[in-house]
């Protein structure tokens, strides 16, 4: 095990989101001569999923990866530029670990599911295709993998690609349970401030099991936290709701709170999807 934390680190250059970026990424990286890239299902509420793509994020250390999340709040942009990095960081191999998954609110204390699978590609976006074809995702739903069209990098759908193994009919999903794109995400910026004070989305304290360890003041990468007697509290003016403090919760004391305009929202689009499959 190697703590990337304190280690040396090299500077990769890229564009993304229209900005010329440079991205310090271990040292490990580039001193080892095979990179096997070890990914885990779950879902994430920024994201949407959190697969093989995402899991290269891991290369950049702890704290500057909050950083990241301030550069780029908004979910589209963000999913652009992971994608744009993960680019960047190509692997021998990507596994991803789905014997034991996690969906709903994500990257942590969500709900345990078994799909009892292992998905293997030397693409990190033929995986995170894998991943969508059996929770029943489609792929242009995905920010991560729109931006993979965009770049011409990979597979645009399951049918470009080689399957071995089980047939994916036989290891399909049902309810699995991903976080929806925020509706914000498509609002312009000239209107995204007045927006915000009706359609936002948050992290939540759940007091009872805050042990006020003080991980989530640490990573927050908009100094939006502070740690009273009561627990966590957040400041919801300066929050990015980039659910960094929910990732590094021990107790996954930490919840997504929405705004009663953003829930209406949500429950109107599950309404309509389940009309639209029962005409089906």
């Amino acid at each position: 095990m190697i703590c990337f934390e304190n280690d040396d680190k090299k500077p990769i250059s890229f564009n993304s989101n229209g900005k010329q970026l440079t991205v310090y990424v271990t040292k490990h990286y580039f001193d080892a001569d095979l990179v096997i890239n070890l990914a885990k299902m779950k879902t994430h509420n920024l994201t949407r999923i959190t697969g093989a793509m995402k899991n290269l994020f891991g290369l950049v250390p702890g704290l500057a990866k909050a950083q990241w999340h301030k550069a780029f709040p908004r979910p589209i942009e963000f999913s652009d530029f992971i994608t744009d990095l993960a680019h960047q960081l190509p692997c021998a191999l990507s596994i991803m670990d789905a014997i034991e998954g996690m969906d709903g609110q994500g990257p942590a204390g969500g709900r345990v599911v078994k799909p009892g699978v292992l998905l293997a590609a030397t693409s990190p976006v033929t995986v995170d295709l894998g991943f969508c074809g059996i929770v029943g995702l489609d792929p242009d739903s995905i920010p991560m993998l729109k931006r993979c069209q965009a770049l011409g990098w990979g597979a645009s759908s399951l049918d470009g690609i080689e399957l071995a193994g089980e047939a994916l009919e036989s290891l399909k999903m049902r309810d699995y349970r991903v976080p929806r794109l925020a509706p914000i995400s498509f609002i312009p910026e000239s209107l995204l401030n007045f927006a915000r004070r009706f359609v936002w989305a948050g992290p939540e304290l759940l007091p009872d099991l805050c042990i006020k360890c003080g991980r989530c003041k640490k990573i927050c990468p908009a100094d939006a936290i502070e740690i009273s007697a009561n627990g966590a509290e957040f400041n919801r003016e300066r929050c990015i709701a980039c659910f960094c403090c929910m990732e590094v919760c021990p107790v996954d004391a930490i919840e997504m709170k929405t705004s009663l305009l953003l829930s209406l929202i949500f429950k109107m689009r599950g309404l309509k999807r389940k009309l639209r499959n029962h005409k089906k």
